[in-house]
């Protein structure tokens, strides 16, 4: 996330007098919101206005106490609806939350038109189609994946002005397979599902207990010319 920081501070010095406005489409509980927040305010005194929409009204708890806003420097807002809003800002963040929209190129258009200002970034947290977190076992899909992305901006010729690879070893702790909350949380993210049954968790337990793995995360970040 460090880097994230610094690619979006050497990108957006000429956009704003130190401030910026962000969007996070799929923010979950808040915890990439609230790391990159700091990291831009601690490495680059940026200061940043955040929109949060998340689908999944029971993360909006833990959402808000990950994001709470600070004054007027670091104001927060929960957005119910980005598409038929007048929302203006400099980034757009998805945060491994594209394998859930549907329609995505379409989604990914409208916030390059209507949503970015001059200047403005699109910043993708992704996983590569072969990775091991889309299990034929859990049967969800590989949809939204770097493969896509990088499709997307290719046919609608978007410029691509970061590719990084993140390698992180998972292992996974077993007390945290007995978080009731996580399993659950965890469930619903893997799965791409609004709502879990116990079968589902169960499912999912039985394949994190075994997994031990190697993720790739693809950081792609596309500017608005």
């Amino acid at each position: 996330l460090a880097k994230v920081s610094d690619d979006l501070a050497s990108n957006l010095t000429l956009l704003s007098d130190n401030k910026i406005d962000i969007l996070d489409i799929g923010a979950g509980t808040g915890t990439t919101s609230r790391d990159i927040r700091r990291l831009l305010f601690q490495r680059h005194k940026m200061l940043s206005n955040w929109h949060l929409f998340e689908p999944d009204k029971d993360a909006h708890e833990r959402l808000m106490l990950n994001m709470p806003p600070w004054g007027d420097s670091f104001q927060t807002t929960l957005v119910n609806d980005y598409f038929n809003s007048n929302l203006k800002c400099d980034v757009v963040l998805f945060s491994h939350s594209t394998y859930y929209i549907s329609h995505l190129e379409k989604t990914v258009k409208h916030i390059y038109d209507h949503v970015l200002n001059d200047n403005g970034l699109i910043v993708f947290f992704l996983m590569h189609e072969e990775s091991p977190f889309f299990s034929k076992q859990l049967l969800n899909h590989s949809i939204g994946t770097t493969e896509d992305i990088l499709s997307i901006a290719k046919k609608l010729n978007y410029n691509i002005c970061s590719n990084a690879e993140v390698r992180i070893n998972i292992f996974w702790n077993k007390d945290l397979l007995r978080d009731e909350d996580f399993l659950f949380n965890i469930t619903k993210f893997i799965l791409g599902f609004k709502n879990v049954s116990t079968s589902d968790v169960q499912r999912t337990i039985q394949y994190l207990e075994t997994f031990q793995n190697e993720l790739v995360d693809n950081i792609l970040i596309i500017k608005r010319d």
